[in-house]
């Protein structure tokens, strides 16, 4: 499988090249160079608020489950699992392990509590990613740019990747434990190894909890759309401060294929989505008419926001081995 994720570096030069082979990188450094301090720490602010915002959903997850840790602390953990999945092959996925990790030695959370709400607040992030791109596709129609083309061929790829967390929600809803029995249904030699008789115990115990947080249906719900609503908001205000700040004008359209494109760019099995965000932004761009070097302007900004996060992460990754405080969640349900 590691090396199986080793090709996923092959078409990244292909898809760099392609990318920067016709911009003009007098206009990209021009672009830079106007941004003033004040403009940078606006949208840094803009960063901050969204992390935290992600952060409060985990939060809110755990105390759900009967844990409580503090939100600052919980600001580093995701930081750190942000460095490992940016930083290595994969649909930005790897990094929960180190999250999960760090929670125990560091705040003593319990692993299937902490694995619970991993599970559940990626099933809300991708829910809430899939939704956001099949409601800007929808909303763009009028622009006429995905009734051509390869972006044609976009348009139902959303309603398919929205299935799989969907239904796995739908499941614990209705009281079904699906990784359990998946994991129940394995080789009897591999299910009965030690290793593998501690993980199932894991799931079980960590699915338990996430069937009985999804018992309250209402209180669930409320807990997606909330974040969906903030956490896209919060998205939207920036990208627009952005393009306002390197001197765009867009409109709300605009903006939201500006925002869904860089966010399909992500969901793509590549490290960081390198080649794939060079490429989406800059072929946006020029579509649209606002010009490829702004669309690079823009990649760049994205970069070294993405790159001084996962830095902070990976400093709380080394960092994170002192155990601190000791959470004591409630009992599992049965």
């Amino acid at each position: 499988m590691k090396k199986l994720k080793h090709l996923l570096w092959i078409p990244i030069p292909a898809l760099l090249y392609w990318a920067l082979k016709d911009l003009r990188f007098g206009e990209l450094f021009a672009n830079l160079a106007a941004l003033t301090l004040p403009q940078v720490a606006a949208l840094l602010a803009v960063n901050l608020l969204f992390l935290l915002i992600l952060t409060m959903r985990w939060a809110v997850i755990l105390r759900g489950l009967g844990a409580s840790v503090g939100l600052i602390p919980l600001v580093f953990y995701r930081l750190a699992g942000y460095a490992v999945s940016y930083l290595t092959p994969g649909p930005q996925f790897g990094g929960e392990p180190v999250q999960l990790y760090l929670a125990k030695t560091r705040s003593n959370l319990a692993y299937d509590v902490g694995s619970a709400s991993i599970l559940l607040d990626k099933t809300f992030e991708l829910l809430g990613n899939f939704a956001f791109l099949g409601l800007a596709f929808l909303a763009t129609g009028p622009l006429g740019i995905l009734s051509s083309g390869g972006l044609r061929l976009a348009l139902p790829l959303p309603s398919l990747l929205i299935a799989v967390p969907a239904a796995y929600l739908g499941a614990v809803f209705l009281g079904i434990r699906p990784l359990s029995r998946l994991a129940e249904t394995l080789p009897a030699g591999l299910r009965n190894r030690p290793g593998m008789r501690k993980t199932r115990a894991l799931i079980r115990s960590g699915e338990s909890r996430i069937v009985a947080y999804c018992r309250r249906r209402g209180r669930t719900l409320l807990q997606i759309l909330a974040f969906f609503l903030l956490v896209w908001t919060v998205s939207l205000a920036e990208m627009r401060l952005i393009l306002h700040v390197l001197g765009v004008s867009a409109t709300l359209r605009q903006t939201l294929l500006i925002l869904a494109a860089g966010r399909f760019a992500f969901l793509l099995p590549f490290p960081g989505a390198l080649g794939a965000l060079e490429l989406s932004y800059v072929s946006v761009f020029e579509v649209l008419e606002l010009g490829a070097e702004t669309g690079m302007s823009l990649v760049v900004y994205t970069r070294a926001r993405d790159l001084l996060f996962a830095a902070v992460g990976l400093i709380t990754a080394i960092a994170g081995r002192r155990p601190g405080r000791r959470i004591s969640p409630r009992p599992a349900p049965p």
